[in-house]
């Protein structure tokens, strides 16, 4: 059978467009060594994740290296603190316990100067009283205190002297101390801020 030449030119040209589209495939997929390059070329995309991980555990070691040294600082800091709160709280203590006026107490003290004087080292008939206010009691060295003062111990708290100076010889029986005592509990609290303003 004899193909007419629009046969032939039809023939033609479905050949034609079937050689483009398989050349189209082609280009877009590629095989081979042309698939090999692509992938290599990808290769590097990652190369930039694997920084950022090391970056991070770097960090996170740095961290955990630290973090024993904060923990010190705080434990070598907690007794300093303690401290200035127990210090806080015996200023308070000592300011509840010396609530005297001391000017009124300088009037009480004239019933005491016959005997004694508020400058340092400086005795009378009985003890200097400077810094009396916590200074052992019998602690004058030197002075010839009565037994009972003597032996006692302790210290010269703002109570112990209270007690004292209201019934010396109550408090201390055999006491060298010919004054009978302070009545009035404010003129006692009065003479004892006023004492305690002699101090180091």
């Amino acid at each position: 059978m004899t193909e007419t030449p629009a046969a032939i030119d039809e023939a033609a040209t479905e050949t034609e467009t079937a050689t483009t589209e398989a050349a189209e495939v082609e280009t877009a997929v590629p095989t081979g060594d042309a698939a090999d390059e692509t992938a290599g070329a990808e290769a590097p995309a990652s190369e930039p994740v694997g920084d950022t991980a090391a970056e991070e555990m770097a960090t996170e070691e740095v961290v955990i290296e630290e973090a024993p040294a904060v923990e010190g600082a705080d434990t070598a800091e907690a007794p300093a603190e303690e401290s200035a709160t127990e210090e806080i709280a015996a200023e308070t203590q000592a300011v509840a316990v010396l609530s005297g006026d001391p000017e009124a107490g300088a009037r009480v003290f004239r019933k005491c100067q016959a005997c004694h004087r508020m400058e340092d080292g400086r005795n009378g008939v009985g003890p200097h009283l400077f810094d009396i206010v916590g200074r052992p009691i019998g602690g004058i060295e030197g002075f010839r205190y009565s037994n009972t003062l003597a032996e006692m111990g302790g210290a010269w708290t703002p109570e112990e002297l209270a007690a004292f100076l209201e019934k010396p010889r109550d408090y201390a029986p055999g006491t060298k101390m010919a004054f009978a005592g302070l009545r009035d509990a404010q003129d006692i609290d009065d003479v004892i801020a006023y004492m305690a303003t002699y101090a180091e």
